[in-house]
């Protein structure tokens, strides 16, 4: 199996990499990888070089399908044309409605993933790739009603709980009770939305702090209780990143997410890894977190119940252990790395033989 990856960060490792890995220990799948920055630099800007880097590429690694994952630019169009050329089954894999990304995520990624040039060339392999698969089912109805092409898209479980990957340690010392939020810069309007109900419970509890963790900027208003919040850089390896974030030591952890068709399609992944590094999980009451029991598996707000949400969390701490220890339960029996495995092979056997998978 062939993987081009527009970056090897967090959706080629969570979706690909260590489901792969453990499907070459239990049925000898072999893959291979390259990244949109890989194929840069083997190609560079002239497009006619990519029929044949790409030909010398599939001689190389002979696979029985490729993957584009999240793909685009440079040279998508000429590389699936290649892979096309050589009668090789051709996939496409989407996590995120990155076909009509709203103006709320920022500049940054609009530049990267919402130009003109980028959504053609994504645009042009989702329509004529042999299949498209996604990771959530309303991901996979909102892109059935928009893409032109007759090919099947296929649903494939994800994130998987990777609990394993973590060192779990004694900890030296209880800290201060603290609020988490772990974020890239596009959900800044996401955190924008809860920032009242946090302010209000930074000044009714003095003991308490709220930190971020990634990419997104720590807003104004919070920032004003300098003694109470902190923000902490991400990392773009995802096991550093993991085993950070169950370091930071959270008791309660944030998923806020505004109610919007792009938001919808999104996949449960802030409650499966707070969940793997023992952090109960507080979330918007939308598709993508009702899914799982309130009060039993995960905690729901309201937009306008974030404050009763997180005080009750605060003064309950039977009720956040009780949480973890349901999520993990959960997660474990309908998120494991080895469920995925399964299902993955299960959608792509048919691209192989029967002989060469066992």
């Amino acid at each position: 199996m062939l993987i081009i990856a527009d970056e090897l960060r967090a959706t080629y490792y969570l979706a690909f990499h260590l489901v792969l890995e453990k499907l070459h220990h239990l049925r000898g799948l072999s893959f291979y990888t390259v990244s949109s920055q890989s194929v840069q630099q083997a190609v560079g800007t002239h497009s006619d070089d990519a029929p044949k880097w790409i030909n010398d590429l599939l001689q190389t690694v002979h696979p029985n399908l490729v993957v584009f994952s999240r793909y685009s630019l440079p040279h998508g169009e000429a590389l699936l044309n290649g892979v096309r050329a050589a009668r090789i089954p051709t996939a496409y894999y989407i996590d995120d409605d990155l076909i009509d990304l709203p103006d709320s995520l920022g500049q940054s990624v609009q530049k990267r993933h919402g130009n003109t040039q980028v959504l053609q060339a994504r645009k042009y392999l989702l329509s004529q790739v042999d299949q498209v698969y996604t990771s959530t089912p309303y991901l996979q109805n909102h892109l059935t009603q928009k893409l032109s092409g007759s090919q099947p898209l296929v649903l494939s479980t994800y994130p998987p709980y990777l609990n394993h990957l973590i060192q779990v340690k004694q900890r030296s010392k209880p800290r201060p009770l603290t609020i988490g939020y772990m974020a890239s810069k596009g959900h800044a309007q996401d955190l924008a939305m809860i920032v009242p109900a946090l302010c209000q419970i930074l000044t009714d509890y003095p003991h308490v702090r709220f930190e971020t963790f990634g990419t997104i900027t720590m807003p104004q208003k919070l920032s004003a209780f300098s003694d109470q919040v902190a923000a902490h850089q991400g990392t773009g390896d995802y096991q550093q990143f993991l085993q950070k974030l169950y370091d930071l030591n959270w008791a309660i952890g944030l998923a806020p997410l505004q109610d919007t068709p792009f938001n919808r399609c999104k996949s449960p992944v802030k409650f499966i890894e707070y969940t793997s590094c023992g952090i109960p999980t507080l979330a918007s009451d939308i598709n993508v977190y009702n899914q799982f029991c309130d009060r039993v598996e995960i905690c729901l707000a309201t937009p306008k119940g974030w404050y009763s949400a997180l005080k009750n969390l605060i003064d309950h701490a039977d009720l956040r252990h009780a949480l973890v220890k349901s999520a993990q339960t959960k997660c474990e029996a309908d998120f494991s790395l080895e469920k995925i495995a399964d299902d993955v092979f299960n959608a792509l056997s048919s691209y192989f033989n029967s002989h060469e998978l066992i």
